[in-house]
């Protein structure tokens, strides 16, 4: 063990530095995997990747029926939301995608790949989310609001003005 305050100190700092990251961000760039975003819906979607820091970056927006082929790493996560509500939209039903190594699938009873293998591109489909009806009216009174607090001032039930609260909050 190094009895050297000063790198002792150092140390600290670095665990502190990373036990702030968020859990949720990219971790490295080594494994890579070819995915081809698909959109679903009829709705403009933006897709982000979440950085190293665990902070959106917006990669692209893609409009209703339209897709986009990627090269990402395993390691990467990507979140998407509807451009115009900012409403979370899912990837075969999960609110964040991982992608796979670009081999899953290239290996055949065990056998590891034989011979040249061309990357594939996985397809990953982005869709609305299915809502509880207490959700859904949420997001359809708030989209109609120019202020949240507006909320308040409308003659509905106190669980729809709590859910714009936290929804805009």
């Amino acid at each position: 063990m190094d009895d050297n305050p000063v790198e002792q100190e150092g140390n600290a700092n670095n665990r502190e530095q990373v036990e702030r990251l968020p859990a949720l961000r990219s971790l490295h760039s080594r494994v890579q995997s070819f995915v081809r975003f698909v959109n679903r819906t009829q709705r403009s979607v933006d897709v982000f990747w979440l950085n190293y820091q665990g902070v959106r970056q917006k990669y692209k927006k893609l409009e209703p029926r339209e897709q986009f082929k990627i090269s990402t790493y395993v390691s990467h996560p990507w979140v998407f939301q509807d451009s115009e509500t900012t409403a979370k939209l899912v990837v075969n039903s999960e609110e964040v995608f991982f992608p796979r190594p670009w081999y899953e699938g290239a290996v055949q009873d065990g056998q590891g790949i034989q011979g040249p293998v061309s990357p594939r591109h996985v397809t990953v489909y982005i869709s609305i989310p299915l809502y509880t009806l207490k959700e859904r009216a949420t997001q359809v009174v708030w989209s109609h609001l120019r202020d949240p607090r507006d909320a308040y001032k409308l003659d509905i039930p106190a669980v729809l003005m709590s859910g714009i609260a936290e929804w805009a909050g």
